[in-house]
């Protein structure tokens, strides 16, 4: 198994993409920050890690992994 953890740039990059979105109350965003960065502590136990810039570019990346690990 190839285990893949995508995360934010930074938790601040993180605060604002939610907010951007409208979607959270002020209690929820704070809990899902906090879960976020516990979350964000098991990324070494992952083969790899993505960080999210951009859409995009992480599936691009995610897929190229993926490809390379099949091919392995």
């Amino acid at each position: 198994a190839l285990a893949i953890f995508v995360a934010p740039p930074s938790i601040e990059v993180l605060r604002f993409r939610l907010g951007m979105r409208g979607t959270e109350s002020p209690e929820s965003l704070a809990r899902r920050l906090e879960k976020a960065d516990h979350e964000l502590t098991y990324a070494p136990r992952f083969d790899l890690t993505i960080i999210n810039h951009d859409l995009i570019r992480a599936c691009v990346e995610a897929r190229e992994a993926v490809e390379r690990f099949l091919a392995a």
